[in-house]
């Protein structure tokens, strides 16, 4: 079970996806949850996620609860679920660019931050979609049904605990990058040639550079700065490896600005979030559970071969890293209970400005824990006997929020890629 969400307000009375031979209308809601791009501000510490999903009822091709998101204005594949009545949900993933389809059974695990039970608020707004929405989540739900599961799910193997020794390794892996500390705003460099180029192709500069030092300056912490677009961008985007020249404005974008760049644009992104983030003494600094961990690393390296960001420091300061893979010696120590011994992979960012490409530096990261299992071998509780991380959270779609750098057009930034 993902970390705490609210929800607010949107029930809504909209148009029905008939294509999708549902005799209902979607309801839509708003939720709240642990901002990535907010704690990397000591000053925003509360600040919460904010995102609208949708449920709908659908009987053919495939009977089940369709949840998408639409803060982007449509639906996207990465970004709806299926959740099946035979019991599984199908969902699908974005990682190093590309997309894929992956199913699990609904009571293992739940890999999106939200509720996959529609909520039961009678609190309605007048929402209508219009027709491009509808039939973008059309387009997502044939998506999920016509693609190839991943070759790692291509059996129903329930997500259990058992004796033995384990491995896994994420089939991508985070690229080299710099964190681009607040203080000093180090950003600037990439995002004044961005602003060069787009003024040579519109006659206007976007002044993203001025907007990120006026919205986006330090507020006195050593540790601010850009190590969550760092992860997600590492997580989500094919790695840049090659100096990309603009012929118009003359403006050459390096590997670095180019990472510079993806770094600021994923700043903010449609995550999921495993834990809690702790704050002071009041917080419980053994979040997050270690079933939950077990459950997020198992399902997100074992099965998806997606990498996994986390704050693996479990104090105030946020410092982002990812996990890529894991080797874990399972041992029974009861009728219900379990010892793990897990070695991570944990990628860090760069401490300095480089050209370097290939993977991000690899280190070993161990924990222990116990795993309770229920009597049919559900995993439902564990404690920690090692240190643990703060938390856990998987990027999953590039969407841009308020905490953005507004001035920074991702079409843009897409033709900077592929000059």
């Amino acid at each position: 079970m993902p970390s705490k969400y609210s929800f607010i307000v949107l029930f809504a009375s909209i148009l029905s996806l008939t294509a999708l031979g549902a005799e209902t209308s979607p309801h839509c809601y708003q939720f709240s949850s642990e901002s990535v791009e907010a704690v990397e501000h000591a000053s925003e510490a509360s600040v919460s996620a904010s995102e609208i999903w949708c449920y709908h009822r659908v009987e053919s091709p495939q009977p089940g609860l369709l949840i998408y998101n639409i803060d982007q204005g449509r639906a996207k594949p990465e970004l709806t679920i299926l959740k099946g009545d035979d019991g599984y949900l199908m969902h699908a993933s974005l990682m190093a660019g590309r997309i894929s389809t992956h199913r699990v059974k609904a009571t293992d695990f739940n890999p999106f931050s939200i509720p996959l039970t529609e909520p039961n608020i009678e609190q309605r707004l007048s929402l209508k979609l219009s027709p491009a929405v509808i039939e973008s989540a059309n387009t997502a739900f044939k998506f999920l049904l016509s693609t190839p599961l991943s070759s790692s799910q291509a059996e129903d193997t329930p997500m259990t605990i058992e004796e033995g020794t384990f491995k896994a390794q994420a089939s991508h892996l985070p690229w080299r990058g710099y964190w681009w500390p607040q203080r000093g705003q180090t950003i600037s460099r990439p995002l004044k040639k961005y602003d060069l180029f787009v003024k040579a192709k519109t006659g206007k500069s976007p002044d993203s550079a001025r907007y990120e030092r006026n919205h986006h300056g330090w507020t006195g912490e050593v540790w601010e700065g850009h190590c969550n677009g760092w992860a997600a961008a590492a997580i989500l985007n094919e790695e840049p490896v090659i100096p990309r020249t603009d012929a118009l404005s003359g403006v050459t974008f390096s590997v670095l600005d180019q990472k510079g760049l993806l770094s600021e644009r994923d700043f903010c992104v449609t995550h999921t979030f495993y834990g809690s983030r702790y704050r002071d003494a009041s917080d419980n600094a053994s979040d997050i559970r270690p079933a939950i961990f077990h459950k997020a690393i198992t399902y997100y390296i074992g099965k998806l071969g997606k990498p996994v960001a986390t704050d693996y420091n479990r104090l105030e300061t946020v410092d982002n890293a990812v996990f890529s893979a894991y080797e874990m010696k399972i041992k029974k120590t009861g009728s219900r209970t379990y010892r793990v011994n897990a070695v991570l992979t944990i990628h860090h960012y760069d401490k300095k400005k480089n050209e370097a490409t290939g993977v991000a530096p690899p280190k070993p990261k161990k924990y222990s824990y116990t795993i309770k299992v229920n009597d049919v071998g559900e995993i439902i509780g564990g404690n920690w006997l090692s240190g643990n991380p703060d938390f856990l959270w998987v990027p999953l779609s590039h969407t841009p929020c308020s905490k953005n750098n507004q001035k920074l057009d991702p079409a843009y930034l897409e033709e900077i890629l592929h000059l």
